[in-house]
């Protein structure tokens, strides 16, 4: 069995432990050996617009000209996005986010509020090449693996390597 320490101290043991690292695993190459594997993925950051409001409507999901809106009723969000930035910046670039919510102000009737109601979040994910996910064994027992390079298509590749897995 594999043994893993985690931060507190426990211990968890498996088969088989497949590390999830997203962003980091670009990031960290080195940790998992894979330096000329990840080279040319790409570490991105995303930033989007999120407020609480009621627009007393139904949920929906607009696309335009590839910027979203949406909108979901059961918790009243509503949310704008989204901004990328190549690299591991973990600001978001606020004069796009506005140009963004300028946009969606001309096109639609409806009260989406100022820049300052809304509160902006950034993640970091990872881009593998030609934005294609992947996942490799990091050791020659195949007891270790990395999956990665989900970007924006992590929806149901995870199934897909879980099946290979086992």
């Amino acid at each position: 069995l594999n043994e893993c320490h985690l931060l507190g101290g426990e211990k968890v043991f498996a088969k088989k432990i497949l590390f999830c690292t997203g962003a980091y695993a670009k990031i960290h190459a080195q940790f998992f050996g894979m330096d000329k594997t990840l080279e040319r993925t790409q570490v991105v950051a995303g930033s989007f617009l999120e407020r609480s409001v009621d627009l007393n409507c139904d949920s929906f999901y607009f696309t335009l000209d590839g910027h979203n809106l949406i909108y979901r009723k059961s918790d009243h969000k509503l949310i704008l996005g989204s901004v990328s930035t190549k690299g591991a910046v973990a600001s978001a670039d606020f004069l796009e986010l506005a140009q963004l919510l300028e946009f969606f102000k001309t096109l639609l009737n409806l009260p989406l509020g100022e820049m300052s109601d809304f509160f902006v979040t950034t993640g970091l994910r990872h881009k593998g090449i030609k934005r294609r996910p992947f996942y490799q064994a990091l050791d020659a027992d195949n007891r270790l693996f990395l999956m990665s390079g989900l970007y924006k298509n992590g929806y149901s590749f995870p199934y897909y390597v879980a099946h290979v897995m086992l």
